[in-house]
This record gives C-alpha cells, structure tokens and sequence, in this order.
C-alpha cells in the first residue's frame, strides 16, 4: 500500500478508529480504577559464610555465599514459605495467589538478596515482606544446621534491612496509563481499518474501476440526495453535479476518434447504480452541447427514461423491432436537439428481440440520423440483455455506484462483455463523494462578480414546470 491508500483508510475508516480507541482508552481506565494503586515493600537479606579468618578460607567462604544465593531465591518463594506467611497473618489468599505479589532477586555476583512484595495496602505489603524474612531466615538455618554439635553453620541468612511501609504508590499512574492505552488504542484502531479495508471489496476510487475494467476511466457523478426528487440536475443552475457530468460529455467524445463511434451502450453489473440518470444527464449535456442525441430505453423489464422526461411508452423501440410501427412514429423530442426512443410495450423475450437482426437495422437506420445514440441497457448480471446488445453498438461505458459495486461484481460483468465480444470503451463511477476542497473552490469561483465588458446580455427563459428546475415545458412527439 502506498502512503496515499493509508491516508484515505484514515479519512475513509475514521469512525472505526476513533470508537475502538475509545473502547481501549475507557476500559483501561476502568481495569485501573477497579484495581486501585498498588504499593512495593522492599526489604534485604545478607548472605555470608562462616569460616575462618585465614585469606584462603575467606575466599571460599565468599564463593560459597554466592553459590547459595541462586537456590536460596528459589527457596524464598516456594510454596513451604508461602504457606508459613499465610498462616501466621491470617492471610485469605492461597500460595499461588500470593507467588504473583512476591519476588526474590540479586545483582550479578552479589550476596544480597532483595524481596519485593505487591499489595494494594502498603502496611499489608511490609507485614508480608518481614513475615516473609522471618520465615525464610529460620527456613535457611534449618537447612543449614551441621550433623556435628560443635561444628560451625556454613551459611547463615541474615535481614540487613526491613521492609518499611512504602509511601509513594508503585504502580503507574492514571495519566500515564491512558496516554499508553490511547496510543495503543490508535494502533489497535488503525489496524482495524486496515483490515476491514481489506475485506471490504467494494469500488471506491475511478483508479481502482478502471484497473479492474481494464478501460479508461471518463469521470465521475456526485452523490446527491437531491436527484431522487429532480434527476435532471445537469439543467440546474450552478449545480455542481452537472459539472461532473459536462466533464463527462467532454471525454466521450474524445473516446476512440480513430473510429468516432457514436452508439454507445451503458450498463453495470447491478441494479440502482445510477446508470439511467446518467444516461439521461450524459445525452441532456450533449445535446445542450449542439450535438443531435438520441437516447434509447434498451432495458425491456424496468424502463425509467420515459418517466424521467415525462414521456409516453405506449409505443417504442419493441413496436419498432416487431414490425408494428417505424421510427418517425415512435421517436419522441425530449429536449432540443435530445430525442428518445421509448422502450414501448414489456416483451416476454427481451433478448431475443435486442439480439435480432431488426434491432441491427434500427441501429443502422439511427446512426444516420443522429450524432450520438445512448443506450440504456440493462444491468449486466441480472439478465442477459446487455450482453445481447453490446455487440451491436460501436462499445459498452461500464457504469459502478461507489461504495455499493464490488469487485467481483464488476469482474463478472466485464467478463460477460468480453464473452460477447464488445469493446468496453470506458467507465464512470456514480454517487461519489464531493472532495470538500473541491466544492469550496467551486463555490468560491461562481461566487465571483466578473467583470463587466459594457455588453447587453439578454437571458433566454423558460416556462417552469413546478420541479424546480427552468426546463421546457411538457415535450411532444416530434412530427415526422
């Protein structure tokens, strides 16, 4: 990953990070409250040997010393001892317990020995380390007693400091330890979103869509709540989604112009992926444009391009495929310059109707009429319409919704196009979200007064149809 795909995991994944932060910084917080502050005792022992004066002796006296310690550390938390202190303080804890509370330990070469033990009170924690002394000091004389009456104890255990009752709390401080638990609440959270980016499959970026189509990306379309209730947002005024779609009409029509195509098919591997807005918005642009668009409602099952310019569909691109009306009667004036052909009455075999070879001569006949043909096909992996239909138009503009397709979908649906044979001549991400940066400049920019040049300029107006939007009035069919 690049520092880029980190970056937009942390802008992407910032909820997920923040509440699992939030979830370690609070629980440590509890698990300290709960266990309180806990107080060290420390107390020392010295051990020494005893031999007789000469040098000789006194050096092994000394490696003799050293020789014991190591066992003695042992000896000073096993459980014989342990069981001693529990008894003669009354202790309700088991040795095991109170193993975890008690350590024993010495410097490199050294014969001193320091017990340390943990208690939540410090007056418990010094009885505990003194008893302990007390019962560990008489343990060592047993052990080191001689067989002969008169003879001289070898090694002997002897407390060369108390444990006194600790003032100042051992354990870590309340700050210091949700300082520690928020950064490793951040590392825990990143993590997180790292791997939920992982599993998540969906297509986020017009980089990952065109890598995975294998086509060039040709924009993008902003995620709008508004278009639900005005779909024709590209008529609006300053509307900034109808900037994503202008930029769109620009790099169509630089697609291919070796060969200038002009029927063009959209679909995407789903439904409700935005691909008939679009479709509508894209052939309103170019005809806004001086171009001579036709937009075509190829999906036999759910067509939606009529009701979106208010047309009628009692007659349309299957009436025309079966030899029940011709196209002069059919083709309707959306806008200026925008005609559409209706979808007309719901087959029963969708695909067979736009795999024939009739639907091939209306493609023929169109393309001499008109400067740009759209194509609202159906979605990819639903049905097979599309794939029928692909091979007839100069190329197919795979259409993903961000956020919502995910890669195998998309997969599928560009191996599909390939089985068929179409050219996937680009892509377009819909409903994605407007860079804040963006949107600002874009504000900035229209809220600038230009400069008058002394000109007269003389709106054009259009009748309103209640929508909202200054569009035409209701158009009619277009005489023939």
């Amino acid at each position: 990953m690049t520092i880029q795909d980190y970056l937009r995991v942390l802008r992407e994944r910032w909820r997920l990070i923040l509440a699992v932060t939030a979830v370690v910084v609070l629980a440590t917080g509890v698990a300290w409250a709960i266990r309180g502050p806990e107080y060290t005792a420390t107390s020392t022992l010295y051990v020494s040997s005893q031999v007789a004066d000469d040098p000789s002796s006194a050096f092994e006296g000394a490696q003799l010393s050293q020789q014991r310690v190591s066992s003695y550390i042992e000896l000073a938390t096993s459980r014989r001892v342990l069981d001693d202190v529990i008894q003669r303080l009354h202790l309700d804890t088991s040795p095991e317990q109170l193993a975890k509370k008690v350590s024993a330990s010495n410097s490199l070469s050294s014969v001193v020995i320091q017990v340390k033990v943990i208690d939540s009170s410090p007056a418990q924690a010094a009885r505990i380390a003194n008893t302990l002394d007390t019962v560990f000091v008489g343990l060592v004389d047993e052990i080191e007693r001689p067989i002969q009456p008169n003879a001289r104890q070898a090694v002997t255990v002897r407390v060369v400091q108390p444990a006194d009752v600790p003032v100042v709390a051992s354990s870590t401080g309340m700050l210091t330890i949700l300082g520690l638990a928020l950064l490793g609440g951040l590392v825990v959270g990143i993590a997180c979103g790292l791997v939920r980016d992982k599993l998540d499959t969906r297509i986020k970026s017009t980089n990952q869509l065109s890598v995975l189509a294998g086509a060039p990306n040709l924009g993008a379309t902003l995620w709008d709540p508004s278009v639900v209730d005005h779909p024709l947002f590209v008529i609006a005024e300053g509307s900034r989604s109808g900037e994503y779609v202008r930029q769109l009409r620009t790099n169509l029509q630089y697609i291919d112009v070796d060969r200038s195509p002009k029927t063009f098919m959209f679909s995407s591997p789903m439904p409700a992926e935005g691909k008939t807005t679009t479709v509508a918005n894209l052939g309103l642009a170019m005809a806004m444009g001086g171009l001579r668009v036709l937009l075509v409602e190829s999906d036999l099952r759910r067509p939606r391009l009529t009701s979106i310019f208010g047309l009628e569909n009692a007659a349309g691109l299957t009436s025309v495929i079966s030899g029940r009306a011709t196209l002069d009667h059919v083709i309707q004036a959306a806008r200026p310059n925008l005609d559409l052909l209706s979808s007309g009455p719901i087959p029963p075999n969708p695909s067979e109707l736009l795999a024939s070879q009739n639907m091939a001569s209306v493609i023929r006949e169109l393309s001499g009429r008109y400067d740009q043909i759209l194509f609202d096909a159906p979605p990819l992996l639903a049905v097979s319409d599309a794939s029928a239909l692909a091979p007839l138009t100069d190329g197919v503009v795979v259409i993903a919704r961000s956020n919502k397709t995910t890669r195998d979908q998309l997969s599928a649906a560009v191996e599909n196009l390939r089985a068929s044979g179409a050219p996937i001549l680009g892509t377009i991400l819909t409903a994605v979200p407007e860079p804040a940066a963006e949107g600002r400049a874009y504000d900035a920019y229209r809220s600038e007064k230009p400069e008058s040049s002394g000109a007269p300029f003389t709106a054009i107006h259009r009748a309103s149809n209640g929508s909202g939007h200054g569009e035409m009035s209701r158009p009619t069919p277009r005489p023939r």
